[in-house]
């Protein structure tokens, strides 16, 4: 990948220079065609889905289901 090629060539490629990095211009052009760098943050989890999660288990179905039998008996 870029790793393998020539300086000048990645260079080229990326249109930036490795001294005095990217134009204004080239970053505004960038901003406009990729987007902002900033990563979108996730939807917090709420502490009872966090705990409702943790029977997403076959095995654990299954011996909550034998216990309720076993509490009826």
């Amino acid at each position: 990948m870029w790793h393998a090629k020539e300086i000048g060539e990645v260079e080229k490629n990326f249109r930036t220079n490795p001294k005095i990095g990217l134009t204004e211009e080239e970053v505004q052009n960038r901003r406009k065609y990729f987007g902002e760098n900033i990563l979108k943050e996730k939807k917090k989890e709420t502490i009872f889905w966090k705990f409702v999660k943790q029977f997403n288990d076959f095995m654990i179905l299954i011996l909550l289901i034998a216990s309720i039998i076993s509490a009826f008996i």
